[in-house]
Parts: C-alpha cells; sequence; structure tokens
C-alpha cells in the first residue's frame, strides 16, 4: 500500500519451498520470518500472473542482504551490457576521402556509471550497427574499429541520453552508420562474444 510505483492494491504472492529466505547475507530457514515483519521480495512470473498471483524467487530481511542483492544485481547489469555493447544514436557523420569519416555518437542513459566511465577518454573503441531494437547481427564480425578523439559532456542532458556525445573516426565507413540510426559501442578489452542467436538479426 505504501508503493509509489510498481504493483498496488492487494495481490496474492506464491512463495514456494524452494524460495530462499535471506538475512546478515546468509540463508535461512523459513522460521526467520515473522508476523508484521518488513520485507523485499524478488517476484517472478507465475501461472496466475493474469490475476494478480506471483511468484516469489527470494526474500530479504534485513537491509544489509538487500543491498548486497542489489550490488550482485548491478554487476549482472554490467556484465550483460559488457557484452553487448552500449547503445547509442548517430547524430552527425563527417564524411572524408576513401570511405572514411568521423561519426558524431551520443551514449544512451540508464547503465552503470562504470560502464560510461570507460567513453569519457579518448582511445580505440568499436562500433557496431544496430536496428532501432537495438538488436545486431553479428556484431563482433560486422563491427568496424576506430578511435574515439573527442568526448563532450553534454549539460542537462534529455530523458533516455547519458549526456556523453563521442566523435569516432573509422578507416571505412559502414552503411548503418548513418545519423539517426542505432550503435552499438565496445571499449578495447570488454567481450568479443556473439549474442545467443534469439538476440541476433538473421
Amino acid at each position: 500500500k505504501q508503493a509509489e510505483n510498481g504493483l498496488s492494491g492487494e495481490h496474492t504472492l506464491w512463495i514456494k519451498d524452494s524460495a530462499r529466505v535471506w538475512k546478515n547475507r546468509m540463508l535461512l530457514d523459513w522460521d526467520a520470518l515473522a508476523v508484521d515483519q518488513v520485507v523485499q521480495l524478488n517476484l517472478t512470473w507465475c501461472p496466475e500472473w493474469g490475476n494478480k498471483e506471483f511468484g516469489v524467487l527470494d526474500v530479504w530481511v534485513d537491509a544489509e542482504s538487500q543491498a548486497a542483492a542489489t550490488e550482485m544485481q548491478r554487476r549482472i547489469h554490467v556484465q550483460y551490457q559488457r557484452t553487448r555493447w552500449l547503445p547509442g544514436w548517430i547524430d552527425h557523420v563527417e564524411h572524408e576521402t576513401g570511405g572514411r569519416g568521423i561519426v558524431t555518437i551520443t551514449l544512451f542513459g540508464g547503465v552503470d556509471k562504470s560502464l560510461h566511465e570507460r567513453f569519457q577518454t579518448k582511445g580505440y573503441a568499436d562500433i557496431a550497427a544496430a536496428e532501432n531494437t537495438l538488436r545486431t547481427y553479428w556484431k563482433d564480425h560486422d563491427c568496424m574499429q576506430g578511435e574515439i578523439v573527442e568526448v563532450k559532456m553534454i549539460d542537462n542532458p534529455p530523458l533516455g541520453s547519458s549526456g556523453i556525445q563521442i566523435r569516432w573516426q573509422a578507416g571505412a565507413l559502414l552503411d548503418g552508420f548513418r545519423p539517426g540510426r542505432i550503435v552499438r559501442l565496445m571499449r578495447h578489452g570488454w567481450p568479443r562474444s556473439k549474442n545467443p542467436p534469439e538476440e541476433r538479426l538473421g
């Protein structure tokens, strides 16, 4: 009832025997739960979700366990983004002779700060063309290597923007490097593995 966002009203939660109860960053038995206790829940899909029924994977009893779970989820997010590369949109393209050019890109917001920090300095980066869905084809093969030659921070960026704008110079421009198009960016040292087939465009 006190939640400002997300679920509201009355819901039925299924807590199965496989759900984990956390306290002091350790797994406990069900007797660690008590009536009127304030807890945080990790919800999952349930067969009757359409009728406001949800499954529960984890129950965090104390703030320490909640903080530990938040940090673990942050690490999962960082690894996910590093594997799939950061999304951004192309603002401008400066065409040069021989198919070369400089592409101006603004990174999307909504990712961990540590990932954006890697793009606030000059250096080499690979960029792959993507669709508006953020999906790529085979980005580690369909990308182009280049160098970040300038980094600009935008004051009061609009919603969805990181405020980080880079100018990236490539030896050859791909067809997908056009103003208004979406790209994925990788700093050297990040994983070059391809996405699972269901996440790629065929």
